[in-house]
């Protein structure tokens, strides 16, 4: 089993199969660009987004995000709680982006020798 950490309680409670190399019995499945997601007759979620036994951070771009708008299609989430969880990632991402794109700035003017004014360091922040 493996599940993605959110803030969104919805998503946080889901836990995730690999698909299984034996048949199994399915009510609905559905594809997303290259992802597979499966709603089996036993009630768990089957994809091949995920490996067995881990916990992903994150899913606001690539296969998460295309595992998540499965469950939608599937029915399994809301888009409103999917929409949630990715707005919020999507922000924390372009947090730590400016974060280390500042600190890349000022790595890159110390060892060019370049000053900058007070207005440029204010605006960094």
């Amino acid at each position: 089993m493996s599940s993605i950490c959110s803030k969104i309680e919805s998503i946080d409670n889901l836990w995730f199969e690999p698909i299984p190399s034996k048949a199994r019995a399915m009510q609905r499945m559905c594809r997303i660009e290259n992802i597979v997601v499966a709603l089996g007759a036993d009630g768990k979620i089957y994809t091949n987004a995920v490996i067995a036994r881990v916990a992903y951070t994150g899913g606001h771009g690539g296969r998460l995000s295309h595992l998540l708008d499965g469950c939608i299609k599937l029915g399994v989430l809301a888009a409103s709680e999917v929409k949630k969880h990715k707005d919020y990632m999507a922000e924390r991402q372009r947090i730590r982006d400016h974060k280390f794109n500042v600190e890349q700035l000022q790595t890159y003017t110390n060892r060019l020798g370049i000053q900058l004014t007070p207005e440029q360091l204010e605006a960094l922040k």
